[in-house]
């Protein structure tokens, strides 16, 4: 394989498994940040969408207390304080993608049929230039769209693999996690079933992230599949 197509292999590998930035900014986020601010929306579930901000709209020129449902209501402050954590987390990832903690991936413009996607370079990833919504970049007369992003260290892991003829298969991996939890006393089988799914998910996504890409297979329901039997007879053999 020619240097080119292996270039071109990488990085239609790593775009295959990378997050579009609309959701990647929420996954790679300050933490502290990102809590904060999925708190903050559930706290209110409706409040932030196109129905609450009408009933918000609606609020502030009914003088007195509206008739209008408290769970689909915000206060300014909270509204505030909802753009506030947006514009810090959106700060913090094109930090990251500055420092090339984070690498930014996508398909340049114009752009044809056999064009494979190409690392965007950190110095035009700045506010105003990333589209978050949009998952797009434009600045310094190159615009690039579908942009994705992944942290840094799976670039060169990608460029010193050779070519494999595949990969373990998602519900192997599932159960290779899974077998690590338990050896690791990271299961509680006195818990219901979730929470070991959730200590699952949560170490596929931060152990084998070339493997998880954007989640496809390892829903709830096909983790739960894969422990089902050996975590029904623990937590059986538990309440012995």
């Amino acid at each position: 394989m020619s240097q080119n197509n292996q270039s071109s292999r990488i990085h239609n590998d790593l775009w295959e498994r990378a997050i579009p930035i609309k959701q990647g900014r929420y996954r790679f986020g300050d933490k502290s940040l990102v809590e904060e601010y999925n708190a903050l929306l559930d706290s209110k579930p409706g409040a932030f969408s196109a129905l609450g901000s009408l009933a918000n709209a609606m609020a502030d020129m009914i003088d007195g207390d509206p008739p209008i449902e408290p769970e689909i209501r915000t206060t300014p402050e909270e509204r505030n304080r909802l753009g506030e954590l947006a514009s810090l987390i959106d700060n913090h990832c094109i930090k990251r993608l500055q420092q090339r903690e984070l690498i930014a991936i996508g398909f340049s413009i114009p752009r044809h049929p056999d064009d494979p996607p190409r690392i965007i370079p950190p110095e035009i990833l700045a506010r105003g230039r990333l589209k978050f919504d949009s998952n797009k970049v434009i600045g310094d007369g190159l615009q690039f769209h579908a942009v994705r992003i992944f942290p840094a260290e799976a670039l060169n892991t990608a460029s010193s693999e050779p070519n494999r003829p595949g990969r373990p298969s998602k519900r192997d991996l599932i159960k290779k996690v899974y077998a690590e939890c338990r050896n690791e006393g990271l299961i509680d089988y006195t818990k219901p079933q979730k929470a070991a799914i959730d200590v699952i998910k949560s170490r596929i996504q931060t152990r084998y992230f070339d493997e998880y890409g954007l989640g496809k297979g390892f829903g709830s329901e096909v983790i739960r599949d894969c422990i089902a039997d050996d975590f029904g007879q623990r937590a059986k053999d538990q309440k012995l």
